[in-house]
């Protein structure tokens, strides 16, 4: 699979440049693209739940507990980018109030890096043990992207260099159009390798059921 350096020179063909011979030279367009390479991934990879960055942790409580409102809390692993569900409980809109009878303040909340963890879901265990985690992972090695993605990234690196690079607005313009054709077929290419996400009750939905 396609290195830093070969993403990056994928931008850089976008844009009409001559490719590097390593990301971390010393040269305009390597700089450029290197000094930005890390925020660009972690912002795309947060986005969307790419199949290749979902990842799962079982999470011991810390032993510091948080100074009131939550009776543990857990610290997200290093490489967290987004949580997409704790013990069988899939973060989405917030129902806890018809869930639970309460807010959902007095069950989790994410505040910085922690979870803060008040009393366990239906059939989930006490604070004290292991929260199982998924999360969208920030995936740094190149070896294990999608190459639908790893294409779509290269799009958004080259129409977000293109001002610096080119001083063009018109290739600045086209590489976001390229991004939004790009994009579009990696999440098709994704979105058979997981199965269908159930839709989260709304407000009307839960309105209709408690009335």
């Amino acid at each position: 699979m396609a290195s830093q350096t070969e993403w990056a020179n994928r931008a850089l063909i976008k844009l009409g440049g001559l490719p590097c011979i390593n990301i971390t030279d010393n040269s305009k367009p390597a700089r450029t693209l290197n000094g930005m390479f890390n925020i660009v991934l972690a912002a795309e990879l947060r986005a969307r739940k790419w199949s290749f960055s979902i990842k799962r942790a079982n999470l011991a409580a810390d032993v510091a507990i948080p100074t009131f409102g939550y009776g543990a809390q857990y610290t997200l692993p290093t490489d967290c980018l987004r949580v997409l569900s704790i013990f069988t409980f899939d973060i989405g809109p917030d129902q806890s109030d018809y869930r639970t009878g309460g807010s959902s303040s007095s069950v989790f909340t994410i505040e910085g890096r922690k979870i803060l963890y008040g009393r366990p879901f239906p059939g989930g265990p006490p604070a004290s043990e292991e929260m199982p985690l998924r999360y969208i992972a920030n995936i740094a090695d190149t070896t294990l992207w999608d190459p639908t993605f790893g294409e779509a990234f290269a799009c958004r690196l080259a129409a977000e260099a293109a001002e610096t690079l080119t001083q063009s607005s018109d290739k600045r313009r086209m590489a976001w159009q390229e991004y939004s054709q790009a994009i579009g077929a990696a999440k098709r290419a994704n979105a058979i390798e997981l199965p269908s996400d159930s839709i989260s009750d709304d407000t009307w939905i839960t309105g209709r059921l408690r009335g």
